[in-house]
């Protein structure tokens, strides 16, 4: 990773688009940084002054999107994954604020990923202590892909599950939606002709496994941006908002 110099930095470079960016302490000097990738420039990191201010630290030019945070390999410091078209990659911290070269997890991904929403997660599926990932494509073949963690910065051969159907545009969270104890995927298509929106949950099973797709009713029919899952009205059950290309959000909670 090369290093920049160390200068206040007040936009990100020249990106013309929005990067996609991740806030976690990478240096454990009890202030807040921030990582940027684009799949243009490359993938920034910005360590913080703790004032509100940031410096571009380091940099690695890699074509990347879609950036998560996590402890990939027990060693108590921030690790870095993203996403490419040409797989996933693991950024190992070296808890300095600097990353270590990219490690293949997955190469050649079948599919694109979705069209909106956050397309990568991090969860420990399996309960048993490791961090694992999941993401979910779309283009050409609606489904969700888990990788679980081995704890050591590897992990197992990827899982895929059918989601959806093979129409390009949907999203994906996870959440325990059935309050048992095991994380579930929940996730939006469309299906043509005619257009028709489709809600469906993914039920978790102890072992980081997950059952086949249950439609979910809503109320109403709308073409989603993202799925945000919360327990909103405070009765324990994991409800989620949905942002509608329309406009708007639209919060729905368990009954």
């Amino acid at each position: 990773m090369d290093t920049v110099a160390s200068e206040p930095v007040g936009k990100y470079g020249t990106v013309q688009t929005c990067p996609d960016v991740v806030v976690g302490d990478f240096n454990r000097d009890g202030k807040l940084d921030f990582a940027t990738a684009d799949p243009l420039d490359g993938v920034y990191i910005f360590q913080g002054n703790g004032d509100g201010t940031f410096y571009l630290a380091t940099s690695e030019r890699i074509g990347a999107f879609y950036p998560v945070l996590g402890d990939f390999n027990g060693d108590g410091k921030l690790d870095l994954v993203v996403e490419s078209t040409s797989g996933v990659s693991l950024l190992l911290g070296n808890g300095d604020g600097t990353f270590q070269g990219p490690q293949t997890i997955l190469n050649n991904l079948d599919s694109e990923t979705c069209g909106f929403g956050v397309p990568l997660v991090v969860d420990d599926f399996n309960g048993d202590g490791k961090l694992d990932l999941a993401f979910c494509s779309s283009s050409g073949n609606g489904q969700i892909v888990v990788l679980l963690g081995n704890g050591n910065g590897t992990f197992k051969e990827p899982v895929y599950y059918h989601a959806g159907n093979n129409y390009s545009t949907w999203a994906f969270a996870a959440g325990d939606f059935n309050s048992d104890g095991n994380t579930d995927f929940i996730v939006w298509y469309l299906t043509s002709p005619p257009i028709h929106f489709h809600f469906a949950i993914l039920l978790g099973n102890e072992k980081g496994t997950f059952q086949s797709e249950s439609a979910v009713t809503l109320p109403d029919n709308i073409e989603d941006i993202a799925i945000v899952p919360g327990d909103f009205n405070s009765d324990g059950l994991l409800d989620f908002i949905t942002l509608p290309i329309a406009g708007g959000i639209q919060v729905y909670t368990q009954k």
